[in-house]
C-alpha cells in the first residue's frame, strides 16, 4: 500500500510541479522567490512517504511499539482525512504542506521521546530546521504550531497512556542507551490503600 502512495505522490509531483502550483497561487510574488521557495518544499513534500515508512517500521519496536502505533493512529486520521485545514483538491500538491508538516513533526518526536527509534529510520531523514520553517511560513497563521502541539501531545499521551513495553524506562529518563536485551518487569497493580479509593 505505502509503495501506491509513494508511485501517486511522485507523480503528481512530477506532474503538477511544486514550483508551478506556487506560482499560480501567488501570481504576484517575483519567479526567483517562487522558485526557491519550491526548492525547499518540493523535497518537504517528498519525504513525506519517507516519513510514513519510518512511522510505521517503528511500530515494530518491542520496546515502544505500542505507543507508537496508538499516536500513529491519530496522526495518519488527519492525513487521510478529506476535510483537513487544507484542501487537496483546491490546492493540488500545496494542500499536502499540513499533512506533510504534521508527519514530519511527529516523526521527529517520536524520536525525541524514544532515541533508540532513529535507528528504524534508515533512509529517512527529518528535515532540516530551515525546511520545516519555510514551510510553517507557507501556512496559514498558527496552523504550523497547532500541528506542533498536536504531535507533541499525541506522542506525550501515548508514552503516558501505553508507556514502552512492560513499562520500561522513557527518554526523558534515559542516562545512558537503552539494553535490547534488558526486559522490564511489568507493571504491577497498586492496591496500597483501598480505602482511599473507595
Amino acid at each position: 500500500m505505502i509503495d501506491l502512495i509513494d508511485t501517486a505522490l511522485t507523480a503528481v509531483l512530477r506532474e503538477r510541479g511544486v514550483a508551478a502550483e506556487l506560482a499560480r497561487h501567488f501570481p504576484d510574488r517575483d519567479p526567483a522567490q517562487v522558485q526557491a521557495v519550491a526548492d525547499a518544499v518540493a523535497p518537504f513534500l517528498g519525504g513525506l512517504v519517507g516519513a510514513l515508512r519510518f512511522m510505521l517500521r517503528a511500530t515494530h519496536d518491542t520496546r515502544a511499539g505500542r505507543a507508537v502505533a496508538f499516536a500513529n493512529g491519530q496522526i495518519l486520521g488527519y492525513v487521510l482525512d478529506d476535510r483537513d485545514l487544507l484542501s487537496e483538491r483546491e490546492l493540488g500538491p500545496l494542500g499536502l504542506l499540513d499533512d506533510a508538516y504534521l508527519v514530519h513533526r511527529h516523526a521527529a518526536e517520536l524520536i525525541a521521546q524514544y532515541p533508540w527509534l532513529e535507528a528504524h529510520a534508515m533512509d529517512y531523514v527529518v528535515p532540516a530546521p530551515s525546511a520545516l520553517d519555510a514551510v510553517a511560513r507557507l501556512l496559514p497563521e498558527g496552523v504550523a504550531a497547532a500541528l506542533e502541539r498536536t504531535s507533541r501531545t499525541l506522542v506525550g499521551v501515548a508514552a503516558a497512556l501505553i508507556g514502552t513495553q512492560a513499562g520500561a524506562v522513557v527518554a526523558s529518563e534515559l542516562a545512558s542507551p537503552i539494553d535490547p536485551d534488558r526486559v522490564p518487569p511489568p507493571p504491577r497493580l497498586r492496591l496500597d490503600d483501598p480505602q482511599s479509593s473507595i
